[in-house]
């Protein structure tokens, strides 16, 4: 029996910056791979080719373990187009070619610059088939982004015992901290997590705890936002909105991790939702930011414990390590 052994290509650092500290790619997608993978019958290596990579010696490796008798997968997720569609394609004559799309509904000129050269993608988009129907070469595999299940299992704590009432776990931008800032405003107290916060970014246990302890969570958008209120307070951000990709919702590992710690998840809402955790039982989705202060009230009143036990069941066979197994299998 051949000796699988799978590269991943990933920055290490998040956006390739190393003053951010880890990437997500690093610390919890390709940890998750190795966690899933059988030992004694696989092995894996990461590889950062943002970070002194030469090709050629990496071509030569790839020959070397080939020669060996190695089964050999290449799994690159990528950042930017560093590895350009034609060098990626030319590490097939030796080993099983995969792409790991992060973001694939929002970058489609790059995933389309791809999708030829490999054996197989992932997309994270629920209706993908329709996606992806007309794309010549596509093999996409769905593969909805995912959670640390180790963490999640380390991290839980029954609801009687959580002790933030509201949290919400992301970067800060000029909407965000609008959508926070009229929150309070209205008694909602929101503890916030991530870049540009009070509590500034943290690692992924932290991460988990603050899940854990969490009864309700939000999930807020940063795709363009024509929110007239917003945009009267905050004119710049037409500009944003007129550059960016992300013109549209996506779903998001946050859909996951939140439904995997058992909070109750107030979301804004993306095609596709529902055939994951269903609008109204397993998230509660909120039509507008303006709306989230009755939506806390009324879930804080009717008790939430029975909706989290039941969107916990639903993620059950999400998390990275377990769809990884199925991928590879």
């Amino acid at each position: 029996m051949r000796r699988r052994h799978i590269y991943f290509l990933a920055a290490k650092f998040a956006y390739n910056d190393i003053q951010r500290g880890p990437s997500y790619e690093h610390q919890t997608i390709y940890k998750s791979l190795c966690e899933a993978l059988t030992p004694g019958q696989a092995t894996c290596e990461f590889v950062d080719p943002y970070q002194k990579f030469e090709p050629a010696a990496f071509i030569k490796k790839l020959k070397a373990d080939a020669e060996a008798g190695k089964d050999l997968t290449i799994i690159y997720c990528p950042y930017t187009g560093l590895i350009s569609p034609e060098l990626f394609s030319s590490w097939g004559q030796y080993a099983t070619l995969g792409l790991f799309f992060l973001d694939d509904t929002w970058r489609t000129d790059f995933v389309a610059s791809y999708v030829g050269f490999c054996d197989w993608f992932t997309t994270s988009d629920p209706h993908y088939q329709h996606r992806y129907k007309n794309v010549t070469g596509s093999k996409p595999v769905y593969f909805p982004f995912g959670y640390d299940a180790t963490l999640a299992t380390r991290h839980y704590k029954p609801f009687n015992q959580r002790d933030i009432a509201v949290s919400f776990l992301g970067a800060k931008d000029a909407f965000r901290n609008y959508a926070v800032t009229y929150l309070k405003s209205k008694g909602v107290d929101v503890t916030c997590y991530g870049a540009g916060w009070e509590n500034g970014t943290i690692d992924n246990e932290k991460f988990y705890e603050v899940l854990g302890r969490s009864r309700i969570s939000l999930n807020l958008s940063n795709s363009s936002c024509w929110d007239l209120r917003f945009l009267l307070q905050h004119p710049s951000y037409m500009l944003r909105n007129l550059r960016t990709n992300k013109v549209i919702e996506q779903f998001k590992a946050r859909h996951l991790e939140i439904a995997a710690m058992g909070a109750c998840q107030v979301s804004y809402y993306t095609q596709g939702l529902e055939t994951i955790l269903p609008i109204g039982t397993g998230v509660v989705v909120y039509p507008s930011i303006y709306e989230i202060p009755d939506i806390i009230e009324r879930l804080s009143q009717d008790g939430m414990a029975g909706v989290t036990k039941k969107t916990q069941k639903l993620v059950k066979t999400l998390s990275y390590q377990g769809q990884f197994q199925r991928l590879l299998s």
